[in-house]
């Protein structure tokens, strides 16, 4: 052996054969050389033997480690060395975090599991805290037609009777996953009476009946009554959204088609996943002028009358444009709702509305173009009342933005008495 190792050889790990130094590696796991071609370059900076049975191939580094440094992942059927994505199922088998949506597994966020994964057949994802939790965990919603973590948020509607104003239950949120839209809508139905079932329903207590669209129905100072719809999925023509909604808007026909006067309003709440209120204000602020023309008349009361132009700073409840919180916009123009039809018509320019105001951002001509058709609807086909409003938003447009007060619409900017 001395003569070898004079000759410039290494005794190589295992079989004790010589070798040119070129083709060899020391390792201190074995404390003798490898052949370069037999060895595997470890996690520690080191080399070990292929044939070794307690190091393993560690997919995330595509070094070696040992089985006692590492961990198995049952889904990928490979090894891991960093701790980073490592989690565990609700069956205490490893899985690796990075991929497990891969696998149909979901994090849970609550419940006797918190922190681990579980298979998508065996939770379900609970509107009211936007995680995931096991079946048993959570309470389903008949009237959201969803899950809910808290079962106090959990209605029924056992008791669809007129409250007293700012009095009705809190809304559901009817975007559930299942039908999920970018965005989201609310109408405010004021109606001097309801008339449903044959009969007369203008006074609290009064029962009007079980409506899935409707959080509830309260008395109204300024007009009667109002019924309140929850938060609706807002969605494109061709959209499962928009079916469900005007599905709802049908069974509620009676309610929607009571009789109303001109102090009856129509307020529509609007809201944008991910964005915020004062975002959202801007996006939709220029764009407004096609509404300050559809319902000019209504600029004139006193319950819109303040921050015409809707600036940041000004914000306040009487405007045509109010900011709430929770990413809500609150736009008090439109007229009462008169029909089903009327409300069908609105669903859908709100949505080409916030459409193009969000997504698109084309120019305010484009937008004109686009809801020229609902318009149409609108105005009962009549294309000299539609190109006039449209003329005449180009003018509060111009207010809007530029603080340009044109003698066309001093009118409709004048205060008058209610």
């Amino acid at each position: 052996m001395e003569t070898k190792e004079k000759e410039g050889l290494f005794c190589v790990y295992p079989d004790g054969n010589f070798h040119k130094p070129d083709d060899c590696v020391w390792s201190s796991i074995h404390d003798k050389h490898i052949l370069k071609s037999e060895a595997r370059e470890t996690v520690d900076d080191d080399w070990v033997h292929e044939d070794e049975q307690d190091w393993v191939l560690c997919d995330d580094v595509q070094l070696w480690a040992h089985v006692d440094d590492s961990w198995y992942c049952e889904f990928s059927n490979e090894c891991y060395y960093e701790d980073t994505y490592r989690g565990r199922t609700v069956d205490d088998e490893y899985i690796n975090e990075e991929f497990a949506g891969e696998y149909d597994y979901k994090f849970l966020g609550r419940g006797d599991n918190e922190g681990r994964w579980c298979h998508y057949d065996c939770c379900v994802y609970c509107e009211d805290i936007d995680e995931y939790v096991e079946e048993n965990e959570a309470y389903w919603c008949d009237v959201a037609e969803c899950y809910y973590w808290d079962e106090d948020n959990v209605r029924t509607k056992d008791d669809e009777h007129i409250s007293q104003y700012a009095n009705s239950p809190e809304p559901i949120n009817l975007n559930c996953r299942s039908r999920e839209a970018q965005f989201s809508v609310g109408f405010e139905i004021e109606k001097t009476v309801f008339k449903v079932d044959g009969g007369i329903q203008d006074d609290q207590g009064d029962y009007v009946g079980s409506l899935d669209i409707f959080k509830g129905y309260e008395t109204d100072s300024s007009c009667g009554v109002e019924a309140i719809t929850n938060i609706l999925p807002l969605g494109s023509p061709r959209s499962n959204a928009r079916s469900y909604v005007f599905d709802m808007i049908d069974d509620a026909h009676e309610v929607i088609n009571s009789p109303y006067n001109t102090k009856c309003g129509g307020h529509i709440n609007i809201s944008v996943n991910g964005m915020t209120s004062y975002d959202l204000l801007d996006r939709v602020r220029g764009n407004m002028a096609i509404m300050y023309a559809m319902y000019r008349y209504r600029l004139r009361r006193s319950y819109v009358y303040q921050n015409k132009k809707m600036k940041r700073d000004d914000n306040t409840k009487y405007s045509p444009v109010h900011v709430k919180s929770g990413g809500v916009l609150e736009i008090r123009l439109p007229s009462a709702v008169a029909n089903v039809k009327q409300l069908k018509h609105r669903y859908d320019f709100m949505y080409k509305f916030l459409h193009h105001s969000v997504n698109t951002r084309r120019t305010y001509a484009q937008l004109l173009d686009d809801v020229d058709h609902i318009l149409m609807r609108m105005y009962k086909r009549d294309r000299e009342k539609v190109d006039a409003v449209k003329k005449l938003s180009h003018y509060f447009r111009k207010y809007i933005l530029n603080d340009e007060n044109d003698s066309r619409i001093e009118y409709y900017l004048e205060r008058t008495e209610d």
